[in-house]
């Protein structure tokens, strides 16, 4: 996922030996999908003795989306792929260095890859790992209060899991406005909130203001009203990735 990250990098440059533009070009390799070539330019700046989180969240955010990426029918390499970042991720949740930004992205990728092996694994698999993604998101908030992901990622595990096995409508909502609050420009949770709300399809009556949806709102109406917003922030990037792309092309799927 693309951020605003140069003042960020910046900060941790002085203390992990990389430069902002160094950062930009393996993000950009992300970007691009060129996780190998990401995942080898990472490895050297990586210090078992000295973890930087900035360099840590993005070998774990590499790592899983290696695995995302690989075929379905590869269900074995993919496992043993989102393992590797599981493993490497693990003893570094609370020991990796650096700003509160980039400590909370270190969970959060984390969580994102128990998501994604989650999903890899089933649907049964993905309802016993929800509260281990939701641990991971709460520390991550803990850390750091106003990252929207961690809200976004726990909005999504409420809007996959079914209300009798644990999850929430209402809290999705409040999840995704609570994310949009930090990050209002943010493609991901636009166009996720607006499709999740035409799903939840809920009237004006029972929209009392409480609920991610201001009081005597439709849910469809509203997410007619996201997702014009999300096609704003689209059409105000230069240069989509191929993930922003896709987001896009999801929502308009959605009929939105």
């Amino acid at each position: 996922m693309r951020r605003l990250f140069i003042a960020v990098a910046l900060a941790a440059a002085a203390v992990a030996g990389i430069a902002a533009q160094d950062f930009e070009k393996i993000d950009a390799l992300h970007d691009d999908r060129k996780l190998d070539e990401e995942i080898s330019t990472l490895k050297p700046y990586y210090k078992a003795s000295d973890p930087q989180a900035a360099i840590v969240w993005r070998m774990i955010r590499a790592m899983q989306e290696k695995a995302v990426q690989m075929p379905s029918s590869k269900k074995k390499e993919r496992l043993e792929q989102f393992d590797a970042a599981l493993s490497y991720a693990q003893p570094l949740l609370d020991s990796a260095k650096g700003n509160a930004r980039d400590r909370a992205k270190v969970l959060y990728y984390y969580g994102v890859a128990l998501g994604q092996k989650g999903q890899a694994m089933g649907v049964l698999n993905s309802l016993f790992m929800a509260g281990d993604i939701k641990s991971a998101c709460d520390r991550s908030i803990a850390v750091d209060p106003t990252y929207g992901d961690p809200y976004y990622l726990k909005a999504k595990v409420d809007d996959a899991i079914p209300e009798i096995a644990g999850g929430d409508k209402t809290r999705m909502g409040q999840l995704y406005a609570k994310a949009l609050q930090y990050d209002p420009g943010n493609l991901y949770f636009l166009t996720d909130f607006a499709k999740a709300l035409k799903a939840r399809n809920k009237d004006a009556k029972w929209n009392d203001g409480s609920k991610g949806v201001p009081a005597g709102r439709t849910d469809l109406d509203y997410a007619k009203e996201i997702a014009k917003r999300a096609y704003a922030a689209f059409a105000a990037i230069k240069a989509p990735t191929i993930d922003e792309r896709e987001k896009m092309d999801q929502m308009k799927a959605a009929g939105l």
